[in-house]
């Protein structure tokens, strides 16, 4: 601005906080790169000669989407107190810190009281959501096995019965995935 002078008197502005509108940006972006993965999957899974084939790359499509560390597609075998998980597939990025593989499942901590709270969640259609900071017992000895900061177990119903779950790690950081 200028006196009547001629002289600088300063400046007029405005401004504006774009924080919330730049974080609905980032979600929406994210959500659809996720749909997309998901969408992506699906049609590689239905047009595959086998789904072990085509589960892989499904796998590897949705974690990437998810900037997730490790994707386990794990069945409940067996029933009430005798549920066991099965590890069918799983994918992890470059740089997850370890592999999880059956031997981790078949340990002491998944007959914890903690697992079984979390399968009975599961078996009810429940998301499932651990994390390192706020886990104690068996299930932190679990996570820490895993290396795991966090996990979400998404349950997988069939015919309105729990099949088993996919269990998405995130390695690097807690999250909150819901």
């Amino acid at each position: 601005l200028l006196g009547e002078d001629g002289e600088f008197q300063g400046y007029l502005g405005a401004a504006y906080d774009v924080t919330a509108r730049k974080a609905a940006d980032s979600a929406l972006a994210y959500r659809d790169r996720v749909l997309a993965a998901i969408t992506r999957s699906a049609v590689e899974l239905v047009g595959a000669q086998s789904v072990d084939q085509a589960m892989p790359g499904a796998l590897e499509l949705i974690g990437k989407a998810l900037d997730a560390d490790r994707l386990l597609l794990v069945e409940a075998v067996g029933a009430g107190e005798r549920t066991e998980p099965r590890l069918l597939h799983s994918w992890q990025s470059a740089g997850a810190p370890s592999r999880v593989d059956r031997e981790l499942l078949a340990s002491p901590a998944i007959n914890s009281s903690g697992v079984r709270r979390w399968m009975e969640r599961l078996r009810k259609g429940e998301l499932v959501v651990a994390s390192m900071a706020a886990a104690n017992g068996p299930i932190s000895a679990m996570l820490r096995t895993a290396r795991a900061k966090s996990i979400l177990f998404v349950p997988i119903m069939l015919e309105g019965r729990w099949w088993g779950s996919l269990s998405v790690d995130d390695c690097r950081q807690p999250r909150a995935w819901v």
